[in-house]
């Protein structure tokens, strides 16, 4: 399940013992600092595009511009 995680899209994952998976987080620590030195040092670029079309953003951006309409009338 490792590297099916490594290449997921998602943010986060949890469930996850230290005292069962010590390696699996060693491996999702060490990936995680390896991606921010990337972006950092401009050798990888973050693509939010796939974040930014998931449905619950959109409606949360919907709702936010709704919601500001209704005060600023």
């Amino acid at each position: 399940d490792l590297p099916l995680l490594g290449r997921a899209k998602h943010m986060f994952a949890n469930k996850f013992f230290l005292w069962e998976d010590p390696i699996v987080i060693g491996c999702l620590e060490e990936m995680i600092y390896n991606n921010t030195r990337d972006e950092l040092s401009g050798v990888k670029v973050f693509n939010s595009t796939y974040y930014t079309q998931l449905g619950f953003v959109l409606n949360q951006v919907t709702w936010f511009l709704m919601a500001q309409e209704m005060f600023l009338t």
